[in-house]
């Protein structure tokens, strides 16, 4: 694996973005007796991290959590950072079906049943369906922000961290970010899986325009990082063409 993308590496981990699969896929770059800090957002794990001494948390290669950007305050080393967006219409909508097919999910303890429809998942007040991924880019310190209370301020936070992560992707684009990452980071993706896709799943057009429209709304400033980021890794993919074809050669 190519150092320039190396040890310390975190991977902030969005809610259905694909990031199960990238994980996998990072993890297999690192040594098998790696030290890895796994996470899927539960405080009491990021407590027991910030509890550790300084040595200890210095020894961990991979950090892999939906926890928000910021772990690298934890850390005397310089940490890379790598992140995976997603769309967030086909975002919300992929949750709304994850849910209905995970009977273990904990939705389920909250009301969420076999009958429940999107247009009333909609309504729920759950910060999953309102700018998770603008939320995953400002760091606990920062504060939490309740239901519907994420605004340019914060917004303009997210944005200046994501200009600070060293790679980012987006689903929509999955292949060539893997090829992006072999080329320029000599990562080997040879044997990318996928996890946690949502089979048979309707599409957005399958929606209705007034469902549609509300997500929309709920995940402006999401909308507005995603088309950063788009645009982002669509300037990453022009500049590492050269190193595409001398892969291909």
């Amino acid at each position: 694996m190519d150092k320039r993308l190396h040890t310390p590496l975190i991977f902030v981990h969005m809610f259905k973005a694909g990031g199960s699969s990238l994980r996998q896929i990072i993890r297999s770059q690192f040594p098998r007796d790696a030290q890895v800090w796994l996470s899927k957002g539960a405080p009491a794990k990021l407590e027991e991290l910030t509890a550790l001494s300084q040595a200890e948390r210095d020894r961990f290669d991979l950090f892999m959590a939906h926890e928000p950007y910021g772990l690298h305050d934890l850390l005397t080393r310089r940490a890379a950072y790598i992140t995976l967006l997603r769309d967030p219409v086909d975002r919300v909508l992929s949750f709304f079906y994850y849910v209905k097919r995970l009977k273990t999910h904990y939705l389920r303890r909250f009301g969420f049943t076999d009958e429940t429809t999107l247009e009333e998942f909609i309504t729920w007040r759950n910060k999953e369906l309102d700018n998770v991924q603008t939320r995953l880019l400002v760091p606990r310190s920062e504060g939490q922000i309740a239901f519907g209370e994420v605004d340019e301020s914060f917004f303009q936070k997210a944005l200046a961290n994501l200009n600070r992560i060293d790679r980012v992707g987006i689903l929509e684009r999955m292949d060539d970010f893997l090829q992006l990452l072999e080329a320029a980071e000599g990562w080997d993706v040879s044997s990318a899986p996928v996890k946690n896709r949502t089979e048979s799943r309707p599409s957005v057009a399958e929606h209705s325009d007034a469902v549609i429209a509300r997500i929309r709304e709920m995940n402006a400033f999401d909308i507005r990082l995603y088309e950063v980021a788009r645009r982002r890794f669509e300037e990453d993919w022009a500049e590492c063409q050269p190193m595409l074809k001398n892969v291909d050669a």
